[in-house]
């Protein structure tokens, strides 16, 4: 079925539908061996994602949102110190593809033998990675048998208008706070509302698939800038907080200066897809996704 809402399906059969294939998906993922665990931890922390995109579309009509939600939350939260330590990694990566051929690479060379380290030394804690692996599964299979009992309050467009507006509007607001007084924080809090949107938009694509594919691709691209640029920060800050470990003085200051120009371009480039994914007002959006899903369903 994939990541979105099944036609023919009242709404909270969709729900169900939707959630307990991430709630599956995530239970195989976790139970084969085979996977490397940190690509495993990335792809379940995505799973409990999906799902708070999923109970966030239908909040207003679901009573048990603020349970669920901080459920799912906590539960991806006891894996993130293991994520980051990849994803850093990640971001120096894309850091020296970005500036290939423009600066010496022992610039990075040090930086990314210091973050192979500390991913190694969490890795090598066998026993810590798997009790928290085994701990999260534990948790998946709860949420597995609560799935069949949550209740959707309302029927049909009505189940997710409110939400999808709320989101949007949400969104809106902090793309002006971002821009009008940046902040790591603000630009964080902006990126999560877009995943959230683009979350929705992949929940929302069967009423026209055609129309919502550029908005899915505009916010799926919006949310890797904002991504990459919180992943800088994160970096940034590993290296402040032990400098010495990070090469000598030279390279460093070379790598805050790379670090600063390349989140520059991110917020420039994440200014223009934010205007055209935010362009229209929430209420507008709404009642046009309604017109959407009134045509769907007499398809």
């Amino acid at each position: 079925m994939g990541y979105q809402l099944e036609k023919g399906k009242n709404i909270e059969d969709a729900v169900h539908s939707v959630a307990e294939e991430q709630v599956i998906k995530a239970i195989d993922e976790l139970r084969d061996l085979a996977l490397d665990p940190h690509p495993t931890v990335h792809q379940v922390r995505k799973r409990c994602k999906k799902l708070r995109g999923l109970i966030r579309l239908i909040r207003p009509t679901f009573d048990a949102y603020r349970q669920e939600n901080v459920f799912l939350r906590d539960a991806a939260r006891e894996l993130s110190s293991i994520r980051d330590a990849q994803s850093i990694i990640e971001s120096v990566d894309s850091l020296q593809t970005y500036y290939a051929g423009q600066v010496d690479e022992r610039v990075f060379h040090k930086v990314r033998q210091e973050l192979i380290a500390r991913r190694q030394r969490i890795t090598d804690d066998q026993e810590d990675m798997d009790q928290r692996l085994e701990i999260f599964l534990g948790k998946m299979h709860k949420l597995e048998h609560r799935i069949e009992e949550w209740q959707v309050n309302e029927e049909g467009y009505a189940a997710v208008a409110d939400g999808l507006r709320k989101t949007f509007r949400r969104g809106r607001k902090y793309f002006s706070r971002a821009y009008l007084s940046p902040s790591t924080e603000r630009f964080h809090e902006w990126r999560k509302l877009v995943k959230y949107h683009w979350y929705h938009l992949r929940l929302l694509h069967g009423i026209w698939p055609e129309m919502l594919t550029v908005q899915e691709e505009t916010a799926d691209k919006l949310a890797d800038a904002l991504g990459d640029d919180h992943d800088l920060d994160v970096l940034l800050t590993t290296v402040l907080t032990t400098p010495d470990a990070f090469g000598d003085d030279r390279q460093r200051q070379v790598l805050y200066g790379l670090i600063d120009r390349r989140r520059h371009s991110l917020r420039t480039d994440a200014r223009l897809l934010g205007t055209y994914l935010f362009a229209e007002k929430p209420g507008s959006q709404v009642r046009r996704f309604g017109t959407y899903w009134e045509m769907w369903q007499k398809q």
